[in-house]
């Protein structure tokens, strides 16, 4: 049962980063969407920005090919 509640959670976290990076949605409507508050939601951003070894990584132009559609997550089986 745990990992059913923490891929829900990781599935939550990746459809908020999608709606406010990419569909222009506020921090506090994605946050409602999905059982989080505006803090929380700016808070994930914020410790994703922070994050070096994914920050830096992203920002080399090797890295952005745009190979991944967005919501890849939802093809996965």
């Amino acid at each position: 049962m745990r990992k059913c509640y923490e891929r829900k959670r990781d599935e939550d976290v990746l459809m908020v980063l999608h709606l406010t990076e990419n569909e222009g949605v506020t921090c506090k409507e994605a946050g409602q969407r999905h059982g989080m508050t505006k803090n929380a939601v700016i808070g994930l951003r914020n410790r994703i920005k922070k994050t070096i070894h994914c920050y830096d990584g992203c920002q080399k132009n090797d890295n952005m090919d745009y190979s991944l559609k967005p919501l890849w997550w939802q093809d996965v089986v």
